[in-house]
């Protein structure tokens, strides 16, 4: 991955990063689950605006300090975490675009700056491949000693056939390994060892220059999840890193008791409806979707807060994206989901969705 410092021109780099290059500390493949649970998110709301903390409903962290985000140019943020202090593990990142326009949002680059704060880069774009302004919403989780059925890794875009994730960047509740195994470029079959198949929420963010999906999960006592990957314009297939998260009962920060939900909205073309139970969870009342359009969706979470922060994860064959459109301030919570093609159109698509506050 490109140097972060370098990419923002900061005096002062981050301490570690994630990439190929990354040194490993001490501690097993799955994470040490002794370590404290660490989490935070954000909905940026301010998408030209240079520095600004966003409002107490957007954002959230075991930290000891407010989130801070800053804009360093057209579609390029910073979101800064302070507080976060996890010694064995980094964790991982999800990040979506929030906006009514076509667009897509990556994570750049995230780590542990000098201060122990973690520091999340984020990249937005329009549909075309040019950077735009736009809203988001950022997770970050390291898992941890009080998780509930948990699991995560972030892939590099290695090219080997089977791939074992950096230490700093896998987490599993289990006490089991994480893995990938490449079948073919951009091809990926990623094992959540003791992870339950039949049951949660899958979450996949991408790091640049690609759109990778999630095509379908399958298994008997581990969660196999399918990926792949396409390039920027070309929409061939391609090597490239992705960000993976699987929850099941709790959210994406993995912490049970926390205000959260979840759901598989599986029926792309249907006006209304309650997804299965098995892929379906809400610390309120049960959520549904609604579908006012071709590719426009509404998730409904009665019972859930105002704010908070949002993924969603296009799902099934295709190469189509999916992204938030909105994440309400008033009550009953309601999350707006549109997914296009590549070249912009609305496009029906079957995706998965995670709220937390």
């Amino acid at each position: 991955m490109r140097s972060t410092a370098a990419a923002i021109g900061l005096a002062c780099c981050l301490a570690i990063v994630w990439s190929s290059t990354a040194m490993a500390r001490q501690g097993s493949q799955v994470g040490a689950q002794s370590d404290p649970d660490q989490w935070a998110w954000v909905t940026a709301r301010k998408p030209t605006t240079t520095d600004y903390t966003p409002a107490a409903k957007d954002q959230g962290t075991v930290g000891s300090s407010a989130a801070v985000v800053h804009r360093s140019g057209v579609g390029q943020y910073q979101v800064m975490f302070p507080g976060i202090a996890n010694p064995n593990r980094v964790g991982t990142v999800l990040v979506t675009a929030l906006s009514g326009q076509p667009r897509y949002c990556l994570l750049y680059d995230f780590g542990e700056d000098v201060q122990a704060d973690i520091t999340v880069f984020v990249r937005c774009y329009s549909f075309d491949g040019q950077a735009a302004d736009s809203k988001f919403s950022v997770v970050f989780t390291s898992g941890g000693l009080n998780s509930g059925t948990f699991a995560f890794l972030l892939d590099n875009g290695n090219t080997q056939t089977d791939f074992t994730p950096d230490p700093n960047y896998v987490y599993s509740s289990a006490f089991q390994p994480n893995t990938v195994h490449r079948s073919a470029v951009g091809t990926y079959q990623a094992t959540l060892s003791g992870m339950p198949p039949g049951e949660g929420d899958l979450q996949l963010s991408t790091t640049p220059d690609a759109n990778c999906r999630i095509t379908g999960w399958s298994g008997t006592t581990s969660m196999t999840v399918a990926i792949k990957c396409f390039a920027e314009g070309t929409n061939a297939l391609i090597d490239n890193g992705f960000s993976l998260v699987y929850s099941d009962d709790v959210g994406m920060t993995g912490l049970p008791g926390r205000t959260a939900a979840y759901l598989f909205a599986n029926k792309p073309t249907t006006s209304s409806y309650t997804p299965a139970a098995a892929y379906r969870y809400s610390s309120g009342m049960q959520p549904y979707v609604k579908r006012s359009g071709k590719g426009t969706y509404t998730v409904v979470m009665p019972g859930m807060p105002v704010g908070g922060a949002a993924s969603v994860s296009a799902v099934g064959a295709g190469k189509s994206r999916c992204q938030l459109t909105s994440i309400a301030t008033s009550k009953p919570q309601k999350v707006g989901v549109a997914c296009f093609t590549p070249s912009g159109s609305p496009v029906d698509s079957q995706f998965t969705f995670s709220y937390t506050k």
